[in-house]
């Protein structure tokens, strides 16, 4: 018997607040079977084709799976978005996902050092600039 979906936005559920944890497809696993998409009350899942350059990181044996599964493969679009409330985990009968910590991008050093002198130019050029 199919469950109902909790409401969209519900938070009986949730565990953690958003971008604490985030899920994890593991593709030598993940058949494309959807019910992650119908679980989730705040819409991290899309269903849909790997891209050619997603298909090349593939294993062999996830490529095999993919096509013999019609091409489709669950994919964390909105995984900041995530509550940890655990039900795709629960959800998904090939157990290919998981919950891990949300590790925000970082800048690199290098990154980071650029945008302090672009700031820095930006601040020197404002006090060129004549004040009207």
């Amino acid at each position: 018997m199919a469950r109902e979906p909790l409401p969209r936005g519900a938070a009986a559920d949730f565990k953690h607040p958003a971008g604490k944890l985030m899920p994890v497809v593991n593709a030598e696993r993940c058949e494309g079977a959807g019910p992650c998409l119908d679980v989730c009350p705040v819409d991290v899942f899309e269903m849909r084709k790997p891209t050619q350059a997603e298909r090349a990181a593939l294993s062999w044996k996830a490529r095999v799976k993919v096509w013999v599964h019609g091409g489709q493969q669950a994919f964390v679009v909105r995984g900041q978005d995530c509550r940890a409330c655990g039900l795709c985990v629960s959800a998904c009968p090939e157990r290919a996902i998981t919950l891990a910590r949300y590790a925000a991008p970082r800048l690199s050093a290098e990154a980071a050092k650029v945008g302090v002198a672009q700031a820095n130019d930006l601040r020197s050029a404002d006090a060129l600039t004549p004040q009207a």
